[in-house]
């Protein structure tokens, strides 16, 4: 029996937006109080560099892999399903995951807004949203 990595992969385009790097950050915090270590990758948006990252990373044989967006190259979609360990893509959505998926839907999003502002006359009224997330009526959603 192999003893564990304790190793979770992270690939993000880059730590620059504070979205990405708050939501690292707070990954990385959760992920070390379990005992898990984060080794994170940036892609810069390039399918290229996201598969040679995960090639470098995959050789490290972690416990398992975040990845931003659901656009991978076909080759490496179908290489991370048959590894057998956890991989949860984040930020988008899309009706074939490679495994696990925690997004949410640009055009949803974007139509209830849209539908929001028109209810209020073309006007929508500042708010300060709770923990970084608003919720916004929506019939279409």
């Amino acid at each position: 029996m192999s003893a564990k990595s304790k190793l979770i992969a992270a690939i993000v385009p880059i730590v620059a937006h504070s979205l990405f790097s708050k939501s690292v950050q707070v990954f990385s915090d959760t992920m070390s109080r379990a005992g898990y270590q984060v080794l994170l990758g940036l892609s810069g948006y390039s399918d290229e560099n996201e598969d040679q990252l995960l090639d470098a990373i995959l050789s490290r044989r972690p416990e398992g892999v975040l990845l931003t967006g659901v656009a991978h190259t076909a080759t490496l979609r179908e290489r991370l399903r048959k590894i057998g360990i956890p991989i949860v893509e984040i930020w988008d959505m899309t009706d074939d995951p490679i495994d696990m998926l925690v997004g949410f839907s640009h055009e949803r999003i974007g139509a209830a807004v849209a539908e929001r502002m028109i209810a209020r006359g073309g006007t929508v009224s500042p708010t300060r949203p709770s923990r970084g997330m608003a919720s916004v009526p929506c019939a279409k959603c």
